[in-house]
């Protein structure tokens, strides 16, 4: 299986950026790679507001709306699966 690089944005609490605010948005991460592993669907429906629209540039499809995702999350033959390799940056980048 091809690798895909996961870009993840999370704001700090603090805007000036904090010590607790890189621990916090570093287990972020590491929940997203559990979730996405271990296929907990209901922790991935967290991260969409219910208006959420989805662009795969690859296919040009478009997913419109938390529901769709889940769905589509649901059929998906061959989910992927994510290995924490780094995390680059800290406090307010």
């Amino acid at each position: 299986m091809a690798s895909t690089d996961i870009r993840l944005c999370l704001e700090p609490a603090d805007p000036r950026g904090s010590e607790r605010d890189d621990e916090v948005r570093r287990a972020k991460a590491g929940q997203l790679v559990e979730a996405l592993n271990s296929r907990d669907l209901d922790w991935l429906d967290t991260l969409y507001h219910d208006d959420v629209v989805i662009h795969w540039p690859q296919s040009g499809e478009v997913i419109r709306g938390k529901h769709n995702i889940r769905k589509l999350r649901e059929a998906y033959p061959t989910p992927p699966t994510a290995t924490l390799g780094r995390i680059i940056g800290s406090g307010a980048l």
